[in-house]
């Protein structure tokens, strides 16, 4: 098994499976996974895996080291999707059909309620070159044509949790997207503290359909308690120069952590209402 529920609590994951669950592969699991494969293909032997929790022949639990973040992306394969039917999955936030995306990996904030760096892809920014992921995109364009604009209008989704972070990028992204003439839609996940006009426009001009936001309250306090490093009037101009280059805006926020009040809930559904988000 694999995944964020598992990564965290590995040895509760064993004893509960009830000896349904052999091995866990904690974190970034892309060659963990591939390492236990070729063990069970081979001498069955897990004692020198990396990153994995496992029951022993004596039926002890035990975990391996960590295995270090994967430095170089470009280098793995493109996620095997044609072993899917893309068409049974749906997520009212996107357009259908849609194909995740992961450019990058890695958050080099501190949130307090984000659970992806703390257990899955660290805190280390790492980065697939533009080539590498409009080659996937491209990949993905004529493995499914249902995703090209004009047909059913499905997109591409990036899942990374900080794609507008890095501007130089993000523009080359674009570029490699507008020189192909890439025939997509696409959105992503994005962050307030990066304000840019021309990014925004460019973005629109390549096929971006809405930024996902990470607004998560309207109240400062709260921002300042979950370590958000955002400023409430920073957002309200993130929304601003978004829809005036034409992007939709899909505002996401969380309600109770530490801290919270009536009142800072109300401050935060104003402040949604006020900014005027497509979906929420």
């Amino acid at each position: 098994m694999v995944g964020p529920h598992v990564s965290a609590v590995p040895e509760g994951t064993l004893r509960d499976a009830k000896g349904y669950v052999d091995v866990v592969c904690r974190g970034e699991y892309d060659y963990t996974v591939h390492d236990v494969i070729k063990s069970f293909e081979g001498d069955n032997n897990l004692e020198n895996i990396l990153g994995i929790s496992y029951i022993d022949k004596n039926g002890e639990i035990k975990h391996n080291a960590d295995r270090p973040l994967i430095d170089n992306l470009d280098e793995l394969p493109f996620p095997a999707w044609h072993h899917l039917d893309i068409m049974k999955y749906f997520d009212g936030s996107k357009l259908y059909p849609y194909v995740d995306m992961i450019a990058g990996r890695g958050c080099p904030f501190k949130c307090i309620f984000c659970l992806w760096p703390q257990v899955m892809h660290g805190r280390k920014y790492r980065l697939r070159s533009a080539k590498n992921v409009v080659d996937e995109m491209e990949h993905d364009l004529k493995q499914y044509s249902k995703l090209r604009k004009g047909m059913l209008r499905g997109e591409i989704f990036f899942e990374d949790d900080t794609f507008t972070v890095n501007k130089k990028r993000a523009h080359q992204i674009c570029d490699e997207i507008l020189e192909r003439d890439l025939d997509v839609i696409w959105s992503v996940n994005s962050r307030t503290d990066m304000v840019d006009i021309e990014l925004f426009k460019k973005m629109k001009k390549a096929g971006c359909r809405m930024l996902l936001v990470g607004f998560e309250s309207g109240d400062q306090q709260m921002l300042n308690n979950m370590r958000k490093n955002l400023k409430v009037e920073r957002s309200r101009k993130f929304a601003e120069v978004a829809k005036k280059a034409g992007l939709q805006i899909h505002g996401c926020f969380v309600l109770g952590l530490p801290g919270e009040t009536r009142e800072s809930m109300e401050r935060s559904i104003k402040f949604a209402l006020d900014v005027g988000m497509d979906t929420v």
